[in-house]
């Protein structure tokens, strides 16, 4: 943070557990000026009424949301004028999305400490939440690239541009280049991430 000169930086989850653990981890942030807030994404314009934000970062939360859209809607009204959005949502299509699909119909059947307990038996780590949170979370929204840019032209943001990473080998984004056509009928869109200004 020190390298962006930021004077505020806040974060924002709906869960008080998770806000708690950020709090307690932040005294390690020292001389930086940190708050976390419980609150939901879906009501973030209520709870930052007077506030606007010059970057917003949202990884991987709406598509959680019971309501994508609105959730973005409320991010583009807490970023100021010419500010900037980076987004991250799951993309669709291609039977990595599908297996996922299925997934967690199977294990919605299955209890979950049950799992867990499956996963420490076999030595696997089950608070990673590559298994159980992606498994058991209640609601996941998929997205094809097409469908999204949609959203975003009906916005009325600015511009809007897909960042492709490259660089980090485990982003589906670079097996679905590394591997042309069958790329795309493996992980379909990938991941969506796209740097949106207001």
């Amino acid at each position: 943070m020190n390298k962006f000169k930021t004077k505020e930086v806040i974060g924002v989850d709906g869960s008080a557990h998770c806000v708690n653990v950020a709090n307690k981890l932040k005294k390690k942030l020292k001389k930086q000026k940190v708050k976390f807030y419980k609150c939901s994404n879906l009501e973030l314009s209520k709870f930052f009424k007077t506030k606007k934000f010059d970057i917003v970062l949202s990884n991987g939360v709406i598509h959680h949301t019971s309501n994508f859209k609105k959730s973005l809607d409320e991010l583009i009204k807490i970023t100021k004028k010419n500010g900037k959005i980076l987004i991250y949502i799951y993309g669709a299509g291609g039977l990595f999305w599908y297996a996922r699909k299925q997934m967690r119909k199977i294990f919605k059947l299955i209890p979950k400490n049950f799992t867990i307990n499956c996963l420490e038996n076999l030595g696997m780590p089950s608070d990673r939440f590559i298994f159980v949170d992606n498994w058991y979370v209640p609601i996941e929204k998929h997205t094809t690239k097409k469908e999204f840019e949609k959203i975003l032209k009906r916005s009325n943001l600015k511009s809007f541009k897909r960042i492709l990473t490259s660089k980090i080998g485990t982003d589906l984004d670079v097996a679905v280049k590394k591997y042309k056509g069958d790329g795309k009928l493996i992980w379909g869109n990938g991941e969506l991430r796209y740097l949106l200004i207001k």
